[in-house]
């Protein structure tokens, strides 16, 4: 299975959503351990693997950060009052 199959099946490793998004694969890692993104599973390798959803949440976070200036505490409140 080659570096793109995950993408292919939908499904993306850190790496390929912090390109997504113009940042770093620690910044998508640091997102994960505040509870910001959820990985959907994992390569056999141990790495993390999110979908669709997740890099759409990414790119939201990101947006909030750029535009709105808010700290990750205040897009972490804000996303879960926006899913309740």
């Amino acid at each position: 299975m080659g570096a793109s199959a995950p993408a292919s099946m939908g499904l993306l490793r850190a790496t390929q959503i912090a390109q997504e998004i113009g940042t770093l694969p620690s910044t998508v890692k640091h997102y994960r351990n505040l509870g910001l993104l959820s990985p959907v599973g994992a390569t056999p390798g141990g790495y993390h693997l999110f979908d669709v959803h997740a890099l759409d949440r990414a790119r939201e976070i990101r947006r909030l950060q750029r535009e709105e200036r808010l700290t990750l505490e205040e897009i972490a409140s804000r996303l879960s009052a926006d899913q309740q």
